[in-house]
């Protein structure tokens, strides 16, 4: 896995929220469950992304833990699956990284 691809899964991600916005709002406004909400998953991958590459092992840390609890609440399925192959690359680079924290 490579920054590309966790580009890809983000955009993944992002997708899946605005085709359940267009559901949503088709059938219930305002209603969102709360399974479906990537935004934060998709923040705090992002957000650990941009820390491992700005050489902010502590911080990318905290996202990719709070990235995992992200995930932990997703409903079993490939998406899930790939989140997982994500965080476990961020996890990865964090180990390499120049004065990485153990977590």
């Amino acid at each position: 896995m490579n920054s590309a691809y966790m580009d890809e899964i983000i955009a993944k991600l992002k997708r899946m929220n605005a085709s359940e916005d267009d559901d949503l709002t088709n059938s219930q406004p305002g209603l969102r469950p709360e399974s479906g909400n990537y935004d934060l998953l998709i923040e705090h991958l992002q957000s650990a992304q941009a820390s491992l590459l700005g050489g902010m092992p502590r911080e990318a840390a905290m996202d990719v833990e709070l990235a995992r609890g992200a995930h932990n609440r997703m409903a079993k399925g490939p998406l899930r699956d790939e989140v997982q192959g994500a965080i476990d690359y961020l996890s990865e680079e964090l180990d390499r990284a120049p004065h990485s924290v153990k977590r």
